[in-house]
């Protein structure tokens, strides 16, 4: 595949039908004796914990031998909480942005919106945005005309934007150590004094700003709040019912309390509605393994199919960036690809990941800042694969009308 994305695709239906048809039947029947020990998943999570400050931690794994598993450790809060489970809810951070980049992908393959389409065309007239860059890159380009930030470059982190102010362009107010006082004056003072360094497309930079700027620019497009569309287009239609920016009474009830570094708790992220998408969601283990299995093809119908696809699909040479698609890094192993997206909010961290290869999926969610994710999903997922073993057959699971 090339960097450069098409300019229409096919058009893709939504059926909202989707919700009840997966509220009728489980998405996985379970096999008959327990395959996986909450004694083994702890064995390989144990080494990681760190007793006196860690809380509550929630493992899902899903593979087409086994269903959906879950296993929880710990506390929601510390002293007196319950432990947790696949209903508990997590603040999950840059989880979101897979969420917002399937939005994105889903515009485009309705013909919608267009990957090369300036950032500008879609806000008001006289909104702030930086000027164009001009590098020493730009001998290399056809023409000498500076480039434009594109929706591309927004959703691979290729726009020239850092991935959150830096001192030098702190808007008046903005307190880094505080999410809750973040306002949406702020943000637009932000792009309003902004200097961009280099052309875009030519340096990969990871950034929370560029993908809420990519959520605020779809629902200006689309007339709507980032979480309605969200939920009308993505949410919704796959049944994640748990996920987020707005909680209900009953889910707050289920909210762990989030805990930082040093075991003191911590700030819930408040950034404004319009700059929700870069990474506000809370979500629960059950809705992102429900996420995973549709990726895995392990659940159909698929109202996303084709967008979750183009998500896989592998970016070309990113300079100063890893290996990865449009939404998730990816890792080679012994056992096979890995594809992966992890989050870290002041007093949470969380891993979404997948082995196509071996339709295995795992989430890792957890109401502590300091523990390291991504070992612990790399010896799960060598463990499963291991446990599966080589014998180990699979077929989608369709969804009982």
């Amino acid at each position: 595949m090339t960097q450069t994305p098409p300019k229409s695709g096919l058009f893709l239906s939504l059926p909202l039908f989707a919700l009840a048809l997966l509220a009728c039947c489980p998405l996985f029947a379970r096999p008959a004796g327990d395959l996986l020990s909450q004694e083994e998943i702890e064995t390989i999570i144990r080494p990681y914990l760190k007793e006196e400050k860690a809380s509550g931690i929630v493992v899902g794994i899903v593979t087409p031998q086994w269903g959906q598993r879950f296993y929880g450790f710990g506390s929601t809060r510390k002293g007196g909480g319950t432990k947790p489970d696949e209903k508990t809810l997590f603040e999950i951070g840059s989880i979101s942005k897979v969420f917002t980049n399937l939005l994105l992908e889903d515009e485009v393959l309705n013909n919608r919106i267009h990957m090369d389409d300036p950032v500008t065309q879609f806000l008001p007239p006289g909104a702030p945005f930086p000027a164009p860059a001009k590098s020493s890159w730009s001998g290399f380009r056809a023409s000498d005309k500076p480039q434009p930030i594109t929706l591309w470059n927004l959703a691979t982190h290729t726009s020239g934007f850092p991935n959150l102010p830096g001192e030098g362009d702190l808007p008046s107010g903005y307190n880094p150590k505080d999410p809750t006082n973040v306002t949406l004056e702020m943000g637009r003072e932000f792009l309003g004094h902004f200097k961009l360094s280099w052309e875009p497309g030519v340096h990969y930079d990871y950034s929370s700003i560029n993908i809420a700027l990519l959520g605020y620019v779809l629902s200006l497009k689309e007339h709507q709040e980032v979480e309605t569309l969200m939920r009308q287009r993505v949410l919704d239609p796959l049944g994640m019912t748990d996920t987020r920016i707005t909680l209900s009474k009953t889910q707050r009830e289920r909210l762990a309390v989030g805990y930082d570094h040093d075991g003191a708790e911590a700030s819930f992220v408040d950034t404004p509605m319009a700059f929700a998408a870069g990474g506000s969601f809370k979500s629960t283990a059950a809705d992102l393994l429900k996420f995973v299995a549709y990726n895995l093809g392990l659940v159909k119908p698929n109202p996303l199919a084709k967008a979750m696809e183009e998500q896989q699909k592998p970016l070309g040479y990113l300079s100063g960036g890893p290996t990865r698609t449009i939404s998730y890094f990816t890792f080679p192993h012994d056992f096979g690809e890995a594809y992966l997206v992890r989050s870290r909010t002041l007093g949470f961290r969380g891993c979404l990941g997948f082995i196509p290869e071996h339709k295995i999926g795992i989430v890792i969610l957890t109401n502590w800042d300091d523990f390291v994710v991504q070992p612990v999903f790399d010896e799960l997922a060598k463990w499963a694969v291991g446990k599966m073993g080589e014998k180990t057959t699979w077929k989608s699971v369709a969804s009982k009308r």
